[in-house]
């Protein structure tokens, strides 16, 4: 049991990385993206962005183009790279960027987040508590930067970056998804399963959120509550599926 919920939480920590980088996971972390999966944007150009990747991409691109001075557009630019999984692209936009605007504290939390997406975790510390250090303001980075503690298995550390976020965006779901799920990846279930279930009733909650919520369920032994919430959001056959390997689980922790 305790090697197949390392197995799991690996995934679980892994899983924001498509997305985070913010973004849209899980069972997974939440980025900052909404910036890493629920909440409001770190900062993004205004307007209709186009849904289509290589739209967006070209979007943000010809704002830019038109105004270098537009920092949400260059942004939005990063973001959009970001999250197309285009991270060689986005690091050297990036820096590119940041030659130009060394201290600009959004532009930095982005390099930041590129960084964690991209799975250099150690440099995505530096970049994100360096922005932190020029804008203690940004939730979304203290919420990034412990997704970059956890990977790096420093928990106490995540712990103070998941409050400082807490602290400036109060009942913030994707934050105590985050922090709920650095509390199971630490062993503390008991911890993880309340933060989801506050989590799960906050504004901004969605389906992913629900879902941690149940695997913690199941984790900690609460099948009824973990096959209620599996039921609620997953198609019937993969809720089954879903349930049958919750059962599993608990079989085997009953064992132990």
């Amino acid at each position: 049991m305790a090697a197949r919920w390392l197995q799991l939480s690996a995934a679980v920590a892994g899983a924001l990385l498509a997305a985070a980088c913010t973004a849209q996971p899980q069972f997974t972390h939440d980025p900052g993206d909404a910036d890493f999966v629920h909440g409001q944007s770190s900062g993004t150009a205004k307007g209709d962005k186009p849904k289509d990747p290589d739209s967006a991409a070209d979007y943000y691109r010809n704002l830019y183009a038109n105004d270098p001075t537009n920092l949400a557009a260059a942004i939005g630019m990063l973001q959009n790279l970001r999250e197309m999984g285009s991270f060689d692209q986005a690091r050297e936009t990036a820096g590119k960027l940041l030659a130009v605007k060394p201290d600009q504290p959004k532009l930095v939390a982005e390099f930041g987040k590129i960084e964690l997406a991209s799975g250099h975790f150690k440099e995505a510390v530096q970049q994100l508590g360096r922005s932190i250090a020029l804008d203690a303001t940004d939730w979304t980075a203290h919420s990034a930067l412990g997704i970059a503690y956890d990977r790096l298995g420093e928990y106490d550390h995540a712990d103070a970056s998941y409050q400082a976020a807490l602290a400036l965006s109060p009942g913030n779901a994707a934050v105590l998804n985050n922090f709920a799920l650095s509390k199971a990846m630490a062993g503390d279930l008991k911890a993880a399963r309340a933060l989801l279930q506050q989590a799960a009733t906050a504004g901004g909650a969605d389906a992913r959120v629900r879902q941690n919520y149940a695997l913690v369920s199941a984790l900690s032994g609460d099948l009824p509550r973990a096959e209620e919430l599996t039921r609620k959001d997953l198609p019937p056959e993969l809720a089954q599926d879903t349930i049958a390997y919750y059962r599993e689980l608990a079989a085997g922790a009953s064992l132990k």
